[in-house]
């Protein structure tokens, strides 16, 4: 007991003596507040939220002069009044007011608080009371969530003793390189200066932006803009039902907003002014009404949207970027600017793509084209008195035949011809449209072939047809007495709508189909359609699986899939769900609701088809919300039962990182990964077979998951490693172009520090990136990243 007791008093005596060591020695200074310190308490305020950051591993503050006097100035009101508040008087009433007063923006945030400067009559420590203030702002949300904030990289700290010397107001503004605004001054010497209007549009509103955060990588609408001829287009085909949601009500909508190169020259501050909503010429926004009223691609329900959003002003000459302001209920909630990411050299699955099914029917031959012949039917209805009939007359009753395209070896033509009218005059017109017809088929192709004409009145049609008129006795007399009957009571007009159908010819043509060239598609597709008209299921599964080989190598077009013609049938499920994964890779759709919709009802039609249950479980990934963990669970069985199948490991491996990486990016949402989302990075893991923790990983990893567009994770994986002195060139490259889709990375010390690091490894790989097909210039909102580019790429 003695040496257990020991052991723990040493224990103490050492964690004290290694405590005092963490601090200088002014830190364990008593306050005295005739003589207090300023300075020296900002500076112990700022070493414990650097602290606090620290094991969060977000960067620390660092000082600025211009932060630190708006803190100064509340600190002294807040002594003064004998009250923590953020509110002051006069020309310095806000937070705003008082950067502004110093040459900054409103665009900071402010804390502060008050602390006792005594025990009871013992006189606190200047560390002591830090501690304090830093703990009651880290246990409150607001603040909390302000100290946090990794997008401040400054802070000015004030503190000042009240009159009696009995408390301490401390004041704390935190901001970044949006909050300093030098270049303000600029405007006016510019050619084309930045716009001062706003157009009505406001400023970010937290509550009112929610439907943008919840737009999945929405930095990635500024890639359907393009410039032709002066007019900006906007073209987006992507995920329309998540854009319907974004931009819904009449006050959403975009706006342009041209940033010109000239605003970041490497001599001089930048010509922005960050107090504004925007940084270059403003073009008038489009709201949601007007986008969708305009849109150029035609179609009762939106599946493509192009428009005009914009026109460059004539007087706008030099280099120029695009921004694009998404705007919410007037409300300028997110500014996109131009981002590229590097893809790595990682290729694993493409994600969420359906599978065909080639097994389930046994098939005994594989099947290889050959042309076969077939006797083809039409009718030629013939005009009143006209005989001579050209290709073009005849062309688009073989169109409607709808059959690849043939050679005639033998033709036979019965013309027939009306009753009325004389035996000479009907033997001449029946034999010349003939001709006619035999001539203009002959010139649809170089070889010749074999013709038969036989010509004949139409008598049992007409005995036929005229029972049903008051005429009908007229089917009991001869085709003569007939014939007289009409002449000699005038009846040829009354009756000319019955014998005009008796004037026809039957054209019965013995074809072989042409299958050279692009010609074979049309063939194949009909000769399946044939196959599977006749219930010769095997054959006809044989034919599709050499379509689908074809449709894969990209030799046969989407029509090969939309020609199929399959009846809705349970037998004829493999058949369906083959022709809906043709439609779908020809035509490069994603997967969405309609496919869906139809995989559901295959599945009923064949409950125990792997292939289509695989393709419903895709579905299901593809449509899940991770509200609670018995779907996740229930979903992720699913998946865990396709290894079972005949599904290739492989296939059903593709299916399960989809699953896994949608996870993380629904339920990823702290720093701290949750245990789900801690569980499914650990299978991802497992599944492209990475077992070690390291930077070589942590860059492999990541690069999968912006194969996934995933990149919030993948530079969160990346993020800590980033000072790592082992890191590779492709490592850093890597990361700061995830920057590029960060805001707050793009003004951190840390994404200063890679770049400069990047540019020792491959100074010309880092000056390429600013040449504008990469970084935008706008990365120059970062003066450390501009002076650095400046030093090192401008000659």
């Amino acid at each position: 007991m003695y040496r257990l007791l020991t052991s723990f008093v040493l224990f103490m005596v050492w964690s004290i003596c290694v405590q005092s060591q963490m601090y200088p020695d002014s830190y364990y200074e008593k306050i005295n507040p005739e003589v207090f310190r300023p300075s020296l308490m900002a500076e112990v305020i700022l070493s414990q939220l650097n602290k606090h950051r620290e094991d969060l591993n977000i960067e620390n503050l660092f000082k600025h002069d211009i932060l630190e006097k708006a803190a100064d100035d509340q600190a002294l009101y807040m002594a003064t009044i004998e009250e923590a508040t953020l509110k002051n008087k006069g020309n310095k009433k806000t937070t705003a007011d008082r950067m502004k007063l110093y040459g900054g923006t409103h665009m900071v945030e402010e804390i502060v608080a008050k602390a006792n400067c005594f025990n009871g009559k013992e006189p606190r420590t200047y560390l002591e009371v830090a501690e304090e203030i830093v703990s009651k702002w880290i246990m409150k949300k607001k603040t909390l969530l302000i100290i946090d904030n990794q997008k401040y990289i400054f802070a000015g700290v004030g503190a000042v003793v009240d009159y009696n010397g009995k408390k301490v107001y401390v004041s704390a503004v935190f901001g970044n390189h949006y909050s300093f605004n030098a270049g303000s001054k600029l405007r006016n010497s510019m050619d084309v200066p930045y716009t001062t209007k706003r157009y009505g549009l406001k400023p970010y509103d937290d509550k009112i932006c929610k439907r943008c955060k919840k737009f999945e990588n929405i930095e990635q609408l500024h890639k359907a803009l393009s410039v032709k001829d002066g007019k900006v287009y906007f073209h987006y085909n992507d995920n329309i039902k998540a854009f319907r949601k974004l931009i819904r009500n009449p006050k959403d909508g975009f706006a342009i907003d041209i940033v010109q190169k000239n605003q970041y020259n490497c001599i001089g501050d930048n010509i922005v002014d960050y107090n504004l909503i925007t940084k270059g010429v403003l073009l008038k926004p489009m709201f949601a009404p007007k986008i969708y009223k305009k849109n150029m691609i035609p179609g009762e329900k939106l599946k493509d949207l192009m428009v005009v959003i914009g026109t460059i002003p004539d007087d706008i000459k030099g280099e120029y970027e695009l921004n694009l302001l998404v705007i919410q209920d007037k409300h300028v909630c997110k500014t996109i600017t131009k981002t590229y990411v590097e893809g790595g050299d990682v290729d694993y699955f493409n994600p969420l793509e359906l599978i065909p099914d080639t097994v389930s029917i046994p098939t005994e031959e594989v099947y290889v084209p050959k042309a076969d012949t077939n006797t083809l039917y039409f009718i030629v209805p013939f005009e009143k008195g006209k005989y001579e009939y050209k290709p073009e007359d005849i062309e688009p009753l073989i169109t409607a035949l709808k059959k690849p395209d043939f050679i005639i070896l033998e033709l036979t033509i019965a013309a027939y011809s009306s009753i009325e009218g004389s035996d000479e005059t009907n033997l001449m017109l029946q034999k010349k449209r003939a001709e006619s017809i035999v001539n203009a088929l002959k010139s649809r192709q170089k070889d010749n072939f074999i013709s038969q004409i036989k010509t004949d009145y139409a008598w049992e049609n007409f005995k036929n047809d005229i029972l049903a008129t008051k005429y009908s006795f007229l089917a009991d007399k001869t085709m003569e007495e007939a014939k007289e009957y009409i002449k000699s009571h005038n009846l040829l007009n009354e009756l000319e709508p019955i014998l005009a159908k008796h004037r026809y010819a039957e054209i019965f043509m013995t074809v072989t189909y042409d299958i050279q060239g692009n010609k074979e598609q049309a063939f194949v597709v009909d000769k399946f359609n044939r196959t599977i008209t006749k219930d010769d299921i095997p054959f006809a599964f044989s034919i599709q699986k050499y379509i689908i080989n074809k449709v894969v190598e990209k030799i046969y077009s989407a029509s090969a899939a939309t020609n199929m013609s399959i009846p809705e049938e349970n037998r004829n499920a493999p058949f369906l769900i083959n022709k809906l994964y043709l439609e779908k890779i020809a035509t490069k759709n994603k997967l969405n609701d309609d496919y869906c919709d139809r995989i559901n009802t295959l599945h009923l039609y064949a409950p125990n088809n792997p292939y289509i249950l695989y393709n419903k479980t895709c579905c299901d990934v593809f449509h899940c919300e991770f509200e609670t963990q018995e779907e996740i669970n229930k979903l992720q069985n699913k998946i865990d039962q396709l290894y079972n199948t005949k599904i290739e490991k492989k296939i059903v491996d593709q299916l399960n990182l989809d699953f896994q990486f949608k996870m993380i990016k629904y339920l990823d949402t702290t720093a701290k990964p949750s245990p789900t989302v801690q569980k499914a990075f650990e299978k991802i893991k497992t599944i492209v077979n990475l077992d070690e923790n390291d930077w070589k990983n942590s860059l492999e990893l990541a690069q999968l998951f912006i194969k996934y567009k995933d990149f919030n994770f993948a530079i969160k994986l990346l993020d800590p490693l980033v000072d790592n002195p082992e890191v590779s060139e492709e490592f850093l490259f890597t990361y700061v172009s995830l920057c590029s889709l960060y805001q707050p990375k793009l003004m951190s010390n840390k994404f200063s520090r890679a770049l400069e690091r990047a540019s020792k490894m491959n100074p010309r790989r880092y000056c390429e990136l600013f040449k504008g097909d990469k970084f935008s210039f706008q990365v120059f909102d970062n003066p450390y990243v501009k002076d650095y580019y400046c030093k090192t790429c401008v000659k």
